[in-house]
């Protein structure tokens, strides 16, 4: 009859025994183990003296995670904690692999590798921006302004342009207009109300690949646009009064008629009639004095 291994060590009582210790990693999903048992080398009989249990491992963190283009290589420092905030040692338990280049505008990648008593992998991506750009001046048009700003023509493709009614930009009240080439240095919007007053700033963007890389927002100015030319076309006399006609003017809101007896509009004979409707072109004003003479 074969003997169990506590039978064959009756005599020694396992006096002969070894230390074996065997590793379960901790990952970035749960524990490990590290496990130390007396192993008797003459009948294979093993009792488990110790177990420790390895934290896992918290997500690895970049030191930052946005930089702006300088010229320069720009490589965030890696920190991995596991999860009791115990700091890991690099080489000794993970590697950090970056990417080559991390000096033009672009997204890159750094791979921590586990190692050790730990094991797995996590990628984490950082970004460098192009540099921005300020705003030289906003000059007021009719219905739309000029700007322009300080060119930036490294790791830039082209500058795109924020206007808006409301000083903090909301969504509701903000456009844009892009600036395709970087050598660009201006841009003229049209076609906004007249006698408004817009915010305006810009930035730089990169094409890297099929997306744009964008710089922070520029500082930004304030202009009040023109107020949109009306062409005059006719008045005509009616009885004590006269009808004015002129031309539709787009994106306004209405119009302001002004008469007076002096050529020079003197503001004790001056008066004015409000029209509310932008779509008029025309307007009648009665009860005047019969035999004057006035000028609109």
């Amino acid at each position: 009859r074969g003997l169990v291994g506590s039978e064959m060590c009756k005599e020694t009582e396992h006096r002969t025994t070894k230390k074996v210790t065997k590793t379960t990693p901790a990952s970035f999903n749960g524990d490990g183990c590290a496990q130390t048992s007396a192993v008797c080398t003459a009948c294979g009989y093993t009792k488990v003296t110790s177990a420790a249990k390895i934290a896992k491992v918290s997500a690895p963190k970049l030191a930052k995670t946005v930089y702006t283009y300088n010229g320069k290589v720009q490589k965030p420092s890696v920190t991995v904690k596991d999860s009791k905030g115990k700091a890991l040692k690099n080489g000794t338990d993970y590697t950090v692999s970056y990417p080559k280049g991390m000096k033009n505008v672009g997204k890159y990648t750094v791979k921590v590798t586990l190692k050790g008593n730990y094991s797995g992998s996590k990628s984490m991506t950082y970004n460098i921006n192009p540099k921005g750009t300020s705003v030289s001046k906003v000059k007021a048009a009719k219905k739309g302004f000029k700007v322009t700003w300080k060119k930036q023509a490294t790791q830039t493709t082209g500058y795109q342009v924020q206007y808006s009614t409301s000083s903090k930009f909301s969504s509701k009240t903000s456009k844009t207009a892009t600036a395709k080439k970087d050598k660009t240095t201006a841009k003229t919007v049209s076609g906004l109300r007249s006698k408004t007053k817009y915010y305006v700033r810009v930035r730089t963007y990169k094409t890297s690949g099929k997306k744009k890389k964008y710089s922070s927002w520029s500082s930004a100015k304030s202009v009040t646009t023109k107020v949109a030319k009306v062409n005059f076309k006719s008045v005509s006399a009616e009885r004590l009064g006269f009808t004015v006609k002129w031309s539709k003017a787009p994106s306004v809101s209405g119009y302001r008629v002004q008469y007076s007896t002096s050529s020079k509009f003197n503001k004790k004979v001056t008066k004015a009639l409000k029209v509310t409707n932008g779509n008029a072109t025309s307007a009648t004003i009665t009860g005047l004095k019969g035999g004057k003479k006035y000028y609109v």
